[in-house]
């Protein structure tokens, strides 16, 4: 039988999944504020085109909804130092399970409200599968791309002089 001291931790194995949690939530909670604050903006542009009858069906509901998400998950990637490919992945992983559940609801087999409750689960699935596919990269403590430091960039401006001057030479 083995046993654990006390004065050693029990779950050090969960301390290096927080990381990795924390940015889950983060991603969620920014979804969040994307749909909360841009959805208006959809109501008044429609209804300044004159056409806000399009929110009224499901497929151009749930595409807004997509965009807002993915417009404010975007921005907070962006603002973690996520590169473009990460943040087109997780685009892509927002937009795809509402795509796949268009045919069913436009053919009738699907009602539009178990389109949009199954489309936000499928939807979190996805990230959450895209983020373990990654899992170094997304459960990373500091932002996903630390910042040149001046030491970086004055030994690329010492080399672009160094080649300037051997041009010079030639």
């Amino acid at each position: 039988m083995t046993s654990t001291p006390y004065d050693q931790p029990r779950r050090r194995h969960l301390a290096g999944w927080l990381p990795f949690i924390r940015h889950y939530i983060e991603m969620v909670l920014a979804m969040a504020v994307g749909m909360f604050a841009l959805m208006p903006l959809w109501t008044y542009a429609l209804q300044a085109a004159g056409a806000p009858h399009l929110l009224d069906h499901a497929e151009p509901m749930a595409l807004s909804m997509a965009t807002d998400m993915a417009i404010g998950m975007g921005a907070w990637m962006a603002f973690r130092r996520h590169g473009w490919r990460d943040i087109a992945e997780m685009t892509a992983a927002m937009y795809l399970p509402f795509v796949i559940l268009f045919p069913a609801t436009l053919a009738g087999a699907m009602s539009s409200g178990a389109m949009m409750v199954a489309g936000h689960t499928l939807m979190l699935a996805a990230m959450l599968a895209v983020m373990l596919r990654r899992r170094d990269h997304y459960g990373y403590r500091g932002p996903a791309r630390p910042a040149v430091s001046s030491a970086a960039s004055h030994c690329s401006t010492g080399l672009r002089s160094a080649r300037r001057s051997m041009a010079k030479e030639a």
